[in-house]
């Protein structure tokens, strides 16, 4: 029996061995294929996963379940979010599963999935559940290889928003979540000076909680800027897809909130035109700054997270739009 409760609005997601166990991960597996089927979709698919310690059973779990319905795997191996994204619009490949707990406690676990280069949310996961439900499930021998993409992934992202100056002091804290596996190497790339904070991956986060978005768990990175003299101060979620923002000060958090919380660019809704997405995306990054390059307050509003669970209060959160690179140009266009 699958716990029904782990299929929630955006992600699927458990406390591993309790409610997500590598029996569901085998199921979603199974019926993964299905799904992407019934969009006319059929062909490799993408499969990442970030540090957490219940990550590599998960991830054999649902590799096996995706060969036994017949999909080939191109796996990714240990990476952040927005790396499995990209790797959506970078690799021969119809869809991706990024195995994350996200911002949760290291006893957490889920799956953020993709059709196309679209997520994969609301009545989708529900149809994904029901499929399992009712175990019809495609049969096949899928095939798996291994793709380090790493390094393209930065040649990449460098190219679009750097070269930065070596005079631009920034602090980075990556909370010893996924994106230590990325930054240390993004950010070398780029050539801003850079003070690291917990940039070992450990996915077990045994300096603070993996959420920038609460006020405790900025605390080093905010007294660190101030003690170096730095520009700004960024920190990564457990799987890199959020960041939270602190000025030169350390005492505002940019966007006027507790904390600003801003992600990076998530998969467009499925059958969405690319130009149309990035019209989206240009213009978010407009309007996110106003004449001197600094962020907008208006830029971040009072709300929930849509796919917080209902024991995770309200937050401050920047809406619901794509910014992808845009996301770091516009905090270090700020900060010069």
């Amino acid at each position: 029996m699958i716990a029904p409760g782990i299929f929630r609005q955006y992600d699927i997601r458990g406390i591993y061995g309790r409610d997500l166990t590598v029996e569901a991960a085998e199921a979603i597996g199974r019926a993964y294929p299905a799904i992407l089927a019934e969009h006319g979709l059929h062909g490799a698919v993408a499969v990442g996963r970030d540090n957490r310690p219940s990550g590599a059973a998960l991830r054999d779990a649902l590799v096996r379940g995706l060969t036994a319905s017949g999909a080939d795997v191109i796996d990714l191996g240990e990476v952040p979010t927005p790396l499995l994204y990209w790797s959506l619009h970078h690799l021969p490949v119809v869809g991706g599963i990024q195995i994350t707990g996200s911002h949760n406690p290291p006893e957490y676990n889920g799956f953020k999935c993709c059709v196309g280069t679209g997520s994969l949310h609301g009545e989708g996961i529900q149809r994904l559940r029901t499929l399992i439900e009712q175990a019809a499930f495609p049969v096949g021998a899928g095939t798996v290889r291994s793709a380090d993409v790493i390094g393209d992934y930065v040649t990449d992202i460098a190219a679009r928003i750097g070269p930065l100056p070596a005079s631009l002091k920034v602090v980075i804290d990556c909370g010893n979540g996924a994106g230590a596996i990325v930054a240390p190497r993004l950010f070398q790339a780029l050539g801003a000076t850079v003070t690291w904070l917990y940039e070992t991956s450990d996915g077990t986060f045994p300096n603070h909680h993996p959420d920038p978005t609460v006020e405790a768990n900025l605390v080093d990175l905010i007294r660190t800027v101030r003690t170096t003299g730095s520009a700004l101060g960024i920190g990564f979620d457990g799987d890199a897809d959020r960041i939270g923002l602190v000025d030169e000060t350390g005492d505002r958090r940019l966007g006027g909130s507790p904390a600003a919380a801003v992600r990076p660019r998530r998969p467009r809704p499925h059958g969405e035109g690319a130009s149309d997405h990035l019209r989206r995306e240009v213009l978010a990054d407009a309007r996110g700054r106003d004449r001197r390059g600094r962020w907008d307050p208006r830029d971040v509003e009072d709300g929930t997270l849509p796919h917080q669970g209902q024991d995770e209060g309200p937050r401050r959160t920047a809406r619901r739009r794509d910014v992808g690179p845009h996301v770091l140009r516009r905090g270090i266009l700020w900060a010069r």
